[in-house]
């Protein structure tokens, strides 16, 4: 879900649909390969499209806003940690509620965190830019780390970026993470993350890098052979 534009490199691949308010530009089948949506599209005009941009959504391209009397499965981005789904969270809220919940859940500076080192459950707030990294691959609790950048210098935009070759996937059933970052996120190449993703503004995707998880963001670039599902 974009309010900006979406962009889907060659031989990428979503397992859903994608609604944007911007445009869908869409990259190049790879050999074998049917389509790049595997459920619908919903842009602004649908008649900017052409044909051969049609033919590799599987749902096909629509109007918005959504038709009356097409159902849309609900964006189960739901936090835990939270009372409610939030789907544009407030960061003075969340940067107070991390605080609250004691040492170790709120930083005044820019942090790298290893995701593997323990169980994180709660909010985690950072004041500034936050790297993201898993030594052994697994994750383990029901957390939310946030990226809220820095005014005073040195300044922070509020970046989230996960560096390549990172496998992050559930230890347990039930564990979840999500990530809000006020500017941008971004992963390198050759990525498996399991997350659920919220950027103020863009979510870039490198090559290789397959996101099992939900984006809603203002921008989405996703580069050649991505696939994101749930």
């Amino acid at each position: 879900m974009s309010v900006g534009n979406i962009t889907i490199g060659n031989e990428g691949h979503v397992e859903g649909s994608v609604w944007t308010e911007g445009t869908l530009n869409l990259g190049s089948l790879g050999d074998g390969q049917s389509y790049l949506i595997e459920g619908a599209a919903y842009v602004p005009n649908p008649d900017d499209y052409s044909a051969e941009d049609k033919a590799k959504v599987k749902e096909g391209i629509h109007q918005l806003p959504i038709p009356p009397g097409v159902v849309i499965p609900p964006l189960d981005f739901s936090i835990p940690i939270l009372s409610a789904p939030e789907p544009d969270p407030i960061l003075p809220a969340l940067k107070i509620m991390a605080i609250a919940e004691g040492e170790g859940h709120y930083f005044n500076s820019s942090q790298t965190i290893d995701l593997s080192a323990g169980t994180w459950n709660g909010i985690y707030y950072v004041e500034g830019d936050l790297e993201l990294t898993c030594s052994t691959g697994e994750y383990s609790g029901q957390a939310v780390f946030v990226a809220g950048g820095k005014l005073c210098p040195p300044k922070k935009p509020g970046d989230i970026s996960i560096p390549k070759n990172t496998l992050i996937s559930f230890r347990n059933k039930g564990d979840f993470l999500g990530l809000i970052a006020k500017n941008n996120i971004s992963f390198g190449q050759n990525n498996t993350v399991k997350a659920y993703l919220w950027a103020g503004e863009t979510v870039e995707l490198s090559k290789n890098t397959n996101l099992q998880g939900y984006i809603i963001c203002h921008e989405f670039d996703a580069s050649k052979e991505c696939t994101i599902g749930e």
